[in-house]
Formats: structure tokens, C-alpha cells, sequence
């Protein structure tokens, strides 16, 4: 497909050294370059216009965009000259468009159904073009369940070789309303000429049936009836990468001292551990000697991915699975539960780098290639064998995390644990103890996680009511009521209720939250909350008191969840998957130093047919992206450092329900060569850039892509 010509062309150079051209035979297999080539125009209706300062003209093929912003964005809503597009024939959208002006160009784009919003009823992308660049908004869209056509073997697959992929957000590409675009430049003056919308990759099983053919996956883990810049097709291919990474690594940003500190920047206390401070008007982190550091992390750093080998129908998926007696079986063959045995792609490829002997050697890699990239944290579910460090001295800070109801506290959903449970501070101690005893009070531990993603449901309260007398959460709410109106039958009056007693409240009760019971529900949500923060907090003090609690790495919750998780951590952390972080969530009147503990990009170009959930259009915008997100957390004041969210692709067979394109490497252990060449970029600067005056993204970022 069609992206900015300096970074195929980057890309190509890199790959070509190791993947020669004469080892390129495609034969019938799939290519990605023409399986996104435009294939339909998308016809414009009439009704479209553009907003913002910029003149809007169609001309034969397309149309150009052009004018002095007014404002910071300018608005292109484009409509289709009936009441919808159905483009579900195909699942890839196009938008083609040269800069032609003179500043950094960012597109924003959002195919949208009825009643849109960002969260719903909606697909987004996005793309960046320098000047004089040609490059593709991309969008690989999802659809809707009922529309699957693939054989139940790929139910479990996000993205399916036959193109259907699904996303949380709701969209039907059968019915698009509108294609509306948000420009921004960093420069005033905006001229985007020969902009064209195409629909590429006829969608289906019959489109499709090269691709789908089994076996799905090759030896080494990849689509076997695919072809991508970079598939490796040899062994000999492994030993080669590995040599060339090695001689082209050096020893990451001159701005880092050992723990990817700010070496030449301003000297704090030193406690000997990492901590939280304000400096000049913006949060930061220290390290332990006193350095301001800001944490560019990667989660499960590692060799985890995997994918179920499942029964005989599953197992025609894979062209190799190691035979019994194998050597390599015991290393590649992983589950927690032997009748359910999963395969590691990715650990057979690097188990065919290194050979039987692979875990020092990898693991050695990860921490050089790590320092050489600029991330300078291992996320949460890395590889506690990392924490370490490497023979040769080279360690790289760590967060920890703890999960701690799934399978031991009482809870009142699946995944909301009951903080005034009598047993629930003592769980968290027990697992923070853990840690300790596991790692010792270690000043290269950033800090602990306590959950991930903790569900907390608009109707938590309800759900607390609909509980028996043996729910915890019940009995103090209860006794919060008794002390508010002293006498059930004022409780009667307010909420509109008819029970006879107190104690009649206490079996299990249906009590949807109306108005009449609003502000008490809120006040007893809050009180919950708070508890659930103050016993994680007061624990990690009494444990761990020289390290960061970071939270819960909040996904969707109520605002006094947020508020309640402010007040008790020492950093708000929230998975955070947007365009840009924002201020993910925190509450505009709170300060906190805060920590995107999840957010990715992901392209459908590179043989992994799940899009994650940012989808973008290829290898090109990921990283452009990456860089974007990326440098509006190190200008905003309250971010202190940001996770990526994963290390390695997921197998394209998937995990259940994910099978993303989202690693800084493939299943190959390959690094992405773009992708981390520009965190390296970033990181060269990302503390000149926090600490310095601007706070101009898009000036940033432009300064940063053309480096």
C-alpha cells in the first residue's frame, strides 16, 4: 500500500540486508503491498464540506484541500450521495492525499454509523505526512459478528485471514454515514492536493481462500499464504539478523545514566529508591541517585506469546508442532494446565537463534536491545528472570504487579473485589510479602500495580444490594444508611421503598438506582472506593514503604473511582487507548503525577490479521503514531511515563480473542525497525524536550519525524 516514500524506503533497506531478494519467491502466496492496492473509488455526495479555514474542491478522481487554519483544527465531514456507503465487500478504506504545504500534516479520521460518538458506533486511524510526503490514512475496520463468513476453526481469532475483525466499539460497515476527517499542521498555511478514497481487500472466505488455506501458520509461527516486508523464510535468516543486530547496538541515549535517568540534568535527593517529585512545575519520577527520570516502558517483556495447540481441527492450523522427544517441546510446549497445552512460536525462533541454551542469551538481548531502543522500564508481566539483569551488569528498572481477587478475595463481580471483606487486607499484605520475599527491597523496582483493569460497574451498588446478608459491602452500607436516617421507615420515604426493618434489607433485594436514591448511591459507591484504595495504600506502606503504589491501571470507571485512586496512590496509572493520552481520565482539578500503563497502535501490513485497539494503516503510521502519543505525555506536566502494551506480536492464531499486530518485534523476534528506530529518536530527546519551554506538539513532532 501506499505510505510516506522516506519511510518505505528506510524500511526496505533495513530488511533487504537480511532478507535478499532472490529469497523473496512469492509464488501464489498473498503480498501485503497489492493486498491493500485500491481497488473501488469511493463516490462523495454532495452534502460534503469542509470548515475551519480550508476550501474544499472535488475535481475528477478526488479532491484537494486547501487554505489558512483558523483556529488549531480544521473539519472535513464527507457524506455519500445516498443515505449510507456499504463497503463491507471489502475491509480496508483508503485515503490517499500529497502535503504539499510546508509544515507537518496530521489526519484524523472517523468512519462513522448512526449515532456515532468516539467510544461507539465508530472506527478511527489516523496518518502524519511531512512535506512533499504521499501517504494513507488507512482504515482496517471491523465488523459486526453476524457477518463472519469464516469456518468456526478461526471463532477465536479478533482478525480473521478472511478479513472480518471485531473491536469493543460497535461498528457495521454496511451502513456508513460518514467519513469525517480533523487536520491539524504545524504550520497555518494547509495544502493537501490529489487526496483519493479507494476501498481495498475484498472481504470474505471465496476473496480470500489463498490465505485461509491450511496449514494456517508456517514452522516458525508466521501466515504461511502471506507475504510481508521482512518474513523470514530460513532458519539461516535468525542467525543472520542476530549478528546484524548485534554490530549495529550501541549502548542507548548519552542523556541516560544506568537506570535511563537524566544523567546531565538537574541532581535531587537521593534516597536510594525511585520517588515522585514536582519540579518546576511538572511531575517527575527520581531514581535512586537523585536523576529525573521519566519511564518509557514496554509490558510483558518476554518471550510469552503463545497459542492454544487445541484439538485435532485446531492443530491443522500449524504446519509444525514439535514431536515428542523433541528437545525444543519442553521449551515451547507451556500451560499452566497439561490438558491444555499452548505453543510458543516465538520461543522456537529463538530457541533456533541460540540453541538449547536460549534463556541467558535472549534474556541478555532483551536488556541490550532495551537500553539500545531507549525504553528504560520493563512493564507490568515482564519477565521476572529480567529483573536481574544481564551477566554483564546491565539491568533496566521494573514495575511489579499484583493480582489479588480473581482467585482469593471475596468479590462482588467477577472482577470487583469487596474491600470490607475481613480477609482483604490481609490478602494484599500476603501478596505484597510475596514480592519482598521473591525480590527483596529492590531500588531498581519502580513500584507496584495492585489489579488491572478492576471492573467497576455504574450499577456496582445495586449489584451490592442484590447480594445476601454474607456480602460485607451490604452490611456497611446498611449501617451507613442507619446512621443517615436513623429509622427505616424515613429510608422508606426517600427512596420509596417498604421494608419493615432493617434486617429486611439484608437478603438478597432488587434495588435499581432511581433518582429518589442517586446521592446516597454515589456516597456508598465512594465509600467503597475509598476503602478499596486506603487498604491497597496502607499495605504497600506497611510492606513496601520505599516503593510507588501505582494504582489499578483504570480502564472505564465512575468519577469518584478516579478521585479515590488519586488520593491513596503515589501515581495514578490508567490503560489509556486513544490518539493522544490526555490527562487519561484524571479529574481536571486533581495534580497527580499519572502513568499510562497501557496504550498501542497496530496495522493489518506485516502478517498479523488482528488490528489491536488502535488500528492504523501501516508500519509507517504505527510508529508515527507511537512517536505522537508518546510526545504529548512527555510535554504534559502530570504524565511520568507511558507503557507500551506489547512487547511481541501475539501469534496470529491468537490468544482468545486477540491476535494483535502491537510488539516492538514479531513473532520471529525481529524488531520492527521502525517503530523502534523512532523510540530511540524519542528517547535521545525526551528529556531536553520535558524539560524545556514548548509545549507545541505538533512542532515536536514534526522536528522529531525528519530527524
Amino acid at each position: 500500500c501506499v505510505v510516506a516514500l522516506q519511510c518505505t524506503k528506510k524500511e526496505t533497506a533495513d530488511i533487504e540486508e537480511v532478507n535478499p531478494p532472490q529469497e523473496k519467491a512469492l509464488g501464489d502466496k498473498t503480498v501485503d503491498s497489492t493486498l491493500y492496492a485500491p481497488l473501488e473509488i469511493l463516490e462523495l455526495g454532495d452534502g460534503s464540506k469542509a470548515s475551519g479555514g480550508l476550501a474544499f474542491s472535488k475535481h475528477s478522481g478526488g479532491f484537494q484541500l486547501a487554505g489558512e487554519l483558523v483556529g488549531s483544527v480544521a473539519t472535513l465531514a464527507l457524506v455519500p450521495p445516498e443515505k449510507h456507503w456499504d463497503i463491507s465487500a471489502y475491509t480496508y478504506l483508503r485515503i490517499d492525499f500529497t502535503n504539499n504545504g510546508s509544515g507537518l500534516v496530521w489526519m484524523n479520521g472517523r468512519l462513522d454509523n448512526k449515532g456515532a460518538r468516539g467510544y461507539a458506533n465508530s472506527t478511527a486511524s489516523l496518518a502524519f505526512a511531512l512535506p512533499g510526503e504521499r501517504v494513507t490514512l488507512g482504515f482496517p475496520y471491523p465488523r459486526t459478528k453476524d457477518q463472519n463468513d469464516a469456518p468456526s476453526l478461526y471463532d477465536t481469532h479478533s482478525g480473521k485471514p478472511n478479513g472480518h475483525r471485531t473491536h469493543w466499539k460497535r461498528f457495521d460497515p454496511k451502513l456508513v454515514t460518514a467519513c469525517r476527517l480533523q487536520i491539524q499542521s504545524s504550520s497555518p498555511d494547509v495544502s493537501l492536493g490529489d487526496i483519493q478514497m479507494h476501498l481495498a481487500h475484498e472481504y470474505g472466505v471465496a476473496a480470500n481462500r489463498k490465505r485461509m488455506q491450511l496449514p494456517y501458520l508456517d514452522k516458525f509461527g508466521q501466515v504461511r499464504n502471506e507475504e510481508w516486508l521482512g518474513k523470514l523464510h530460513d532458519e539461516k535468516e535468525l542467525l543472520t539478523r542476530r549478528d546484524r543486530e548485534e554490530r549495529d547496538r550501541d549502548n542507548g541515549p548519552v542523556s541516560f545514566n544506568k537506570y535511563g535517568g537524566w544523567v546531565n540534568g538537574p541532581k535531587l535527593k537521593a534516597t536510594g529508591y525511585f520517588y515522585t517529585t514536582k519540579h518546576h512545575g511538572k511531575w517527575w519520577l527520581v531514581d535512586p541517585s537523585g536523576c529525573l527520570f521519566f519511564s518509557q516502558g514496554i509490558n510483558t517483556v518476554g518471550y510469552f506469546a503463545s497459542t492454544p495447540i487445541g484439538d485435532a481441527d485446531r492443530k491443522s492450523l500449524f504446519e509444525w508442532l514439535p514431536a515428542t522427544g523433541d528437545p525444543m517441546r519442553k521449551v515451547v510446549i507451556t500451560s499452566k494446565k497439561k490438558w491444555k497445552p499452548k505453543i510458543s512460536f516465538i520461543r522456537a525462533n529463538v530457541y533456533r537463534t541460540f540453541g538449547e541454551n536460549w534463556e541467558k542469551p535472549a534474556l541478555e538481548r532483551i536488556h541490550h536491545r532495551m537500553r539500545h531502543w531507549g525504553m528504560n522500564t520493563l512493564g507490568a508481566w515482564s519477565d521476572r528472570a529480567l529483573f536481574s539483569g544481564s551477566a554483564n551488569g546491565v539491568k533496566t528498572p521494573y514495575t511489579e504487579i499484583l493480582h489479588i481477587w480473581r482467585k482469593h478475595a471475596t468479590r462482588i463481580t467477577e472482577d470487583t473485589p469487596d474491600p470490607y471483606s475481613e480477609d482483604f487486607d490481609e490478602i494484599v499484605r500476603k501478596g505484597l510479602q510475596k514480592i519482598v520475599a521473591e525480590r527483596g527491597h529492590d531500588p531498581w523496582c519502580i513500584g507496584v500495580f495492585v489489579d488491572n483493569e478492576t471492573d467497576w460497574p455504574k450499577n456496582l451498588v445495586e449489584l451490592v444490594f442484590a447480594k445476601g446478608a454474607n456480602q460485607s459491602a451490604k452490611v456497611v452500607f446498611i449501617d451507613h444508611l442507619k446512621k443517615k436516617y436513623g429509622s427505616v421507615a424515613k429510608l422508606n420515604a426517600a427512596w420509596k421503598t417498604k421494608f419493615a426493618s432493617w434486617d429486611a434489607m439484608l437478603p438478597a433485594v432488587i434495588l435499581p438506582q432511581t433518582a429518589s436514591r442517586k446521592s446516597d448511591y454515589d456516597v456508598l459507591y465512594a465509600m467503597l472506593a475509598d476503602e478499596y484504595y486506603r487498604i491497597c495504600h496502607d499495605e504497600m506502606r506497611r510492606v513496601m514503604p520505599n516503593h510507588l503504589y501505582l494504582g489499578s491501571r483504570i480502564h472505564t470507571c465512575p468519577e469518584w473511582v478516579k478521585r479515590a485512586c488519586a488520593k491513596y496512590t503515589d501515581v495514578y496509572s490508567s490503560n489509556h487507548y486513544d490518539a493522544l493520552p490526555g490527562r487519561a481520565g484524571l479529574p481536571a482539578d486533581v495534580d497527580k503525577p499519572v502513568l499510562i500503563s497501557e496504550y498501542h497502535f497496530a496495522a493489518p501490513d506485516r502478517g498479523v490479521p488482528g488490528v489491536g485497539l488502535f488500528p492504523v494503516g501501516d508500519q509507517c503510521q504505527r510508529a508515527r503514531a507511537f512517536a505522537a502519543y508518546s510526545l504529548d505525555g512527555i510535554l504534559d506536566p502530570n504524565i511520568v511515563g507511558l507503557h507500551w502494551f506489547t512487547y511481541a506480536d501475539q501469534s496470529a492464531a491468537g490468544r482468545p480473542y486477540e491476535n494483535y499486530q502491537i510488539g516492538f518485534v514479531d513473532v520471529t523476534d525481529t524488531p520492527y525497525p521502525m517503530i523502534t528506530e523512532m523510540a530511540r529518536k524519542l528517547s535521545d530527546m525526551m528529556y531536553t524536550t520535558r524539560s524545556g519551554k514548548s509545549n507545541e506538539l505538533l512542532e515536536s513532532l514534526y522536528q522529531l519525524i525528519k530527524a
